[in-house]
């Protein structure tokens, strides 16, 4: 391994919560462990300011959790946004997407992967920033069904 993919390794771990990594290729085989890091929010779009009785409040929140979906990575690696590495941002706060419309696309080691969202709704949150790495299964958008 060159120091190139050490470098790459290191970027990808930096801000994700994962505590252990072996990699091996060849005759070489690297494991590392340290502490992981907590995720937090990006984006949230605003909710709207309404004066509601308390009983309201907690229905309308209790169906709006039922409405709402996080749209998880299936795999490892760098994050980003739009169709490729540098291209702007496919969603934002608030843009409307249907179910297999992409929402990014996930770097690991070369590979380009597609994210796509698997429910038709609204973006209300984006949990991960553009070029952070991502780990399996890390939530990367919150939507909010239709």
């Amino acid at each position: 391994m060159n120091i190139n993919t050490l470098e790459y390794l290191n970027e990808i771990l930096k801000d994700t919560e994962v505590s252990e990594f072996t990699i091996q290729r060849g005759g070489t085989k690297i494991y590392i462990k340290r502490e992981p890091i907590r995720y937090k929010k990006i984006e949230r779009a605003e909710e709207t300011k309404k004066i509601e009785k308390p009983a309201e409040k907690v229905e309308k929140k209790e169906e709006k959790e039922e409405r709402r979906h996080i749209l998880k990575s299936l795999t490892v690696g760098i994050f980003y946004r739009g169709k490729t590495k540098f291209a702007p941002p496919l969603v934002k706060i608030n843009s409307h997407i249907k179910k297999g419309d992409q929402v990014g696309i996930i770097d690991c080691m070369g590979m380009i992967e597609k994210v796509t969202s698997d429910v038709s709704g609204k973006v209300v949150e984006i949990l991960v920033d553009n070029h952070k790495p991502v780990e399996y299964g890390q939530p990367l958008f919150v939507i909010e069904k239709e």
